[in-house]
């Protein structure tokens, strides 16, 4: 026979793991076994709360209903004050508001209001923590529309957060105030919306929040596209005004696009390709993705993009710079040392890789243009060595640029693909890197990008 406090530890240990599973989006493999705790524990009506909330998680809202009206039924009377009774009723809280039951809302928002300023916990132990109550009733409050309430919960709920150090539940409580003022008719809350979606999704990615990542990322596509900063003189240029002007093409109404952004916020990045987003910190690489996005098809020296780069001008503002005089691009006049020669095979041995990688992709336009790199730096290297394996003076300022840009694109890369597998995906088979880079955007289906 399982003693009481043998199930006591089994129930306490599965609140837990499903807490945590919760956090990190994977509901769908403890989903028997809730379900298997609320059949053996008819007592605690609390695990019925738990399981309406993760059909709401999934996304199930028939099954999240009807677990709901057992739960609601004669006003909630039938959930025992015990010492799971908030946790319980705060999680029925989340599903009411879910599922939109205004009716229910009023109830719950009256049974709650006693315990504004507290913390939901569950158990003599805080077995487990569903944060401040003044969340759930900023939720309740916004599925009444009672916006002026809601907003008041919702910033009691920060400050509480706050103080006490829980990122996770600052996290937890922007996104459901986010979630509010997205649906307060009007749209004046559109920017603190985007603020506070842009802090949750920072907070989820970085602690592994999947879950939460999901519901901030479904929140931010109901937000208006961001406006992309106005160009400068520069976009109305003339063709041809400069052989090696870095024009930004012209992004008339005909191009924006809500569906592909790259844009820089602050110290993060806003990416959106195919439908989905996430935001990065900034980087170097990105900065340099997005200056080969607003101009596709065009190459840049890689002395010119580290010129733009190391000045900090924003891609969609930059000031087209003029071609190098081929002194300054080939630096001529450096000696090229034990060093350099090892940064120049290196080189080659990093061509070859990308070489190998495009003939596998059967990217026949890559491979020529790697190829065409290898055989120049072939021939830059044998000029340095000479006849007798002299040294000559040969320039190493390209060299050293190429590497570090590339380096830097392809660190960018790798950290979206982590994030965004598909934008990783595209961009890695259409940015070409080398002495020249470039974004080889599709001729058939151009990808505009909003920057």
């Amino acid at each position: 026979m399982v003693s009481r406090f043998s199930r006591g530890r089994r129930a306490f240990f599965g609140a837990q793991l499903v807490w945590s599973y919760r956090e990190q989006g994977r509901l769908q493999e403890v989903e028997t076994a809730v379900h298997d705790f609320v059949a053996q524990t008819p007592c605690m009506p609390a695990w019925r709360s738990a399981l309406a909330s993760l059909y709401c998680d999934l996304g199930r809202e028939a099954d999240a209903r009807r677990e709901f009206e057992r739960l609601a039924a004669n006003d909630f009377g039938d959930l025992p004050r015990d010492n799971s009774w908030l946790i319980g009723i705060t999680l029925a809280g989340e599903v009411c508001a879910f599922l939109g039951d205004a009716a229910s809302a009023s109830k719950l928002y009256e049974l709650l209001r006693a315990y504004d300023g507290q913390n939901a916990v569950s158990g003599g132990d805080a077995v487990v923590c569903n944060g401040p109550v003044s969340r759930i009733l900023g939720l309740l409050a916004g599925t009444l529309e009672r916006w002026d309430e809601a907003a008041k919960h919702f910033e009691a709920a920060l400050t509480m957060t706050r103080r006490m150090g829980a990122r996770a539940l600052v996290a937890r409580v922007q996104c459901d105030y986010a979630g509010t003022l997205l649906a307060c008719p009007g749209g004046n809350s559109r920017e603190r919306s985007r603020i506070l979606l842009n802090d949750a999704l920072d907070a989820a990615q970085e602690l592994g929040m999947k879950g939460l990542e999901e519901k901030v990322l479904a929140l931010r596509r109901r937000l208006p596209a961001p406006v992309p900063a106005r160009t400068g003189a520069s976009d109305d240029r003339a063709p041809g005004s400069g052989a090696g002007a870095t024009r930004t093409p012209r992004r008339g109404a005909g191009t924006r696009s809500a569906d592909h952004v790259f844009v820089q916020e602050g110290d993060y990045w806003t990416l959106t390709y195919q439908g989905t987003t996430c935001r990065l910190r900034d980087t170097k690489g990105l900065r340099a993705i997005a200056l080969l996005l607003g101009a596709p098809g065009q190459e840049f020296h890689v002395l010119d993009m580290m010129a733009i780069l190391q000045g900090g001008q924003s891609p969609a503002t930059r000031t087209p710079t003029p071609d190098l005089p081929s002194t300054a691009r080939s630096d001529v006049g450096v000696v090229l040392d034990p060093e350099a020669k090892a940064a120049y095979r290196r080189s080659l041995n990093d061509l070859r890789d990308e070489l190998a990688e495009a003939e596998q992709l059967h990217d026949l336009a890559r491979v020529g243009k790697l190829q065409a790199e290898i055989e120049w730096l072939n021939h830059e290297l044998s000029a340095a060595l000479g006849l007798g394996g002299q040294d000559r003076k040969v320039g190493a300022a390209a060299e050293r640029a190429r590497s570090t840009v590339t380096k830097s694109i392809k660190a960018a890369i790798r950290k979206i693909r982590n994030h965004h597998r598909p934008l990783g995906h595209h961009l890695a088979t259409h940015i070409k890197t080398g002495v020249f880079c470039e974004y080889l955007s599709a001729s058939e289906e151009p990808v505009h990008w909003t920057l």
